[in-house]
């Protein structure tokens, strides 16, 4: 009888020594997540930062599917700027990868309409595709509008 009641009484321990390692355990598993997300925070912005300056790099020695690739790192990580976009789509233009750059040079043309030359590039993309009417057609456009201006009237010619 002795035994038993020992042992109940060590079984109640263990279980609330179990429970306070338990406590303890996830007290610790909470800070590793907070410390995790705030170093994947601060890196966002560095890795950002850093595939645009391989990209610039890159685009200046005339390696446009590695410029590419490196935007599209940066369109994957932050797609909200205009500005990644547009990059994105004439190191894909440059790299004669015609069906990626004609989708953003229609989506950067569709967000802000005062982007012409946006519009310009469709309608070159399209040349490229072989698509001639669709070419002729969004120049015509192009031709139409006069807010043009005289540098990209230039890319029309």
């Amino acid at each position: 009888m002795f035994s038993k009641k020992l042992f109940r009484l060590l079984q109640k321990q263990e279980c609330a020594q179990f429970i306070c390692n338990m406590k303890e355990w996830i007290g610790n598993y909470i800070k590793f997540c907070a410390v995790c997300l705030f170093i994947a925070h601060n890196s966002f912005s560095q890795t950002t930062k850093q595939f645009l300056k391989s990209g610039t790099d890159a685009m200046s020695k005339k390696d446009y599917s590695s410029a590419a690739q490196y935007y599209n790192q940066v369109i994957l990580l932050d797609s909200s700027k205009i500005e990644y976009q547009i990059l994105f789509a004439d190191a894909s233009r440059l790299n004669y990868d015609n069906d990626v750059s004609l989708h953003w040079y229609q989506k950067i043309y569709k967000k802000d309409k005062r982007l012409s030359l946006a519009k310009v590039y469709e309608a070159y993309t399209y040349g490229k595709m072989k698509d001639y009417y669709r070419a002729d057609e969004t120049f015509r456009e192009l031709k139409e509008n006069k807010k043009l201006k005289k540098s990209e009237k230039k890319l029309l010619s």
